[in-house]
């Protein structure tokens, strides 16, 4: 059986792009999406999936704290890769929207700060709301009675929604915001090796070299 591994979902995120370059040989059905980033831990270490992928840290926005938390507070996990992804965003909106219908956008929070400047030229008087991720706000402009106009996502998160991208050609444009990503994995639930040397602790005693 083909290993099966999770990632931060939905389909379409840079976390399952960064899966996709770690594990090129992983098919659709072994690549599993998770709600958020304590959902794929929780996998990893239940052994529901041989390994996840999660992200770490932002160029622009700096690290994940999810993922750090986890880390730090969860029962330990190895990192067994990393691999930096190229983020780069496009304004989906529904057929037939102009751009000055556009009063309320959706989009994950570090998209958010990657597009403000654009937005600011582009929207400025577009009311922003933040979402679990760039995918996730694509699906949801693409609902049926939606709350949001737009949606700042990855080109492959909105091409599949039935949205199009602002103003057509947009997506393919040399202008995009542009960022990149690390995502450590994936990770699998055997411990780490044993520590060498006693826990550090802030009163721990320092030593300096001989002079």
């Amino acid at each position: 059986m083909p290993n099966r591994y999770a990632y931060l979902g939905p389909e379409g995120t840079f976390t399952e792009a960064a899966l996709r370059d770690l594990r090129p040989e992983a098919t659709d059905e072994a690549r599993v999406p998770c709600d958020g980033v304590a959902a794929v831990f929780d996998a990893v270490r239940a052994g529901d999936v041989d390994g996840g992928v999660v992200p770490l840290e932002n160029s622009v926005e700096g690290g994940v704290t999810a993922t750090i938390a986890e880390l730090i507070n969860g029962e330990p996990l190895l990192i067994t890769g990393e691999t930096a992804v190229p983020v780069e965003f496009a304004l989906f909106v529904r057929p037939g929207t102009a751009l000055e219908d556009v009063k309320r956008v959706a989009t994950h929070p570090h998209a958010l700060a990657q597009c403000r400047g654009w937005l600011s030229r582009h929207l400025p008087d577009a009311d922003t709301h933040t979402v679990s991720s760039t995918a996730a706000a694509a699906r949801a402009v693409a609902e049926p009675g939606a709350p949001y106009d737009a949606a700042i996502c990855a080109v492959i998160a909105g091409s599949g929604t039935g949205c199009t991208p602002w103003p057509p050609g947009w997506a393919t444009a040399p202008t995009r915001p542009r960022a990149s990503s690390t995502s450590p994995g994936p990770g699998t639930s055997r411990r780490p090796p044993a520590r060498t040397g006693p826990p550090w602790s802030p009163s721990s005693p320092t030593t300096s070299p001989a002079r």
